[in-house]
């Protein structure tokens, strides 16, 4: 009886130890991974200098009865 508990726990600490070791094994491949995937990312395209070929976008800001951080929230969306 002593010697089939000693092996069920056994077999389970081993199962258990593999499960660590495969989420262990994915964390350092999902790095790998980024770390390949960061290098890769390209510069951004640069801008045109003329601003007639940039579409013409609407900004709404909601303000409502703010009229001392109406002009802040306004440059910060600018």
């Amino acid at each position: 009886m002593r010697i089939q508990l000693l092996n069920l726990m056994t077999a389970i600490h081993f199962l258990s130890l593999s499960g660590l070791a495969l989420y262990g094994f994915h964390r350092i491949w999902m790095i790998v991974c980024w770390l390949k995937r960061k290098r890769k990312i390209a510069k951004p395209p640069q801008l045109s200098a003329s601003l007639q070929q940039w579409p013409r976008v609407t900004v709404q800001i909601p303000i409502y009865n703010e009229p001392l951080v109406a002009g802040r929230i306004i440059d910060a969306a600018a």
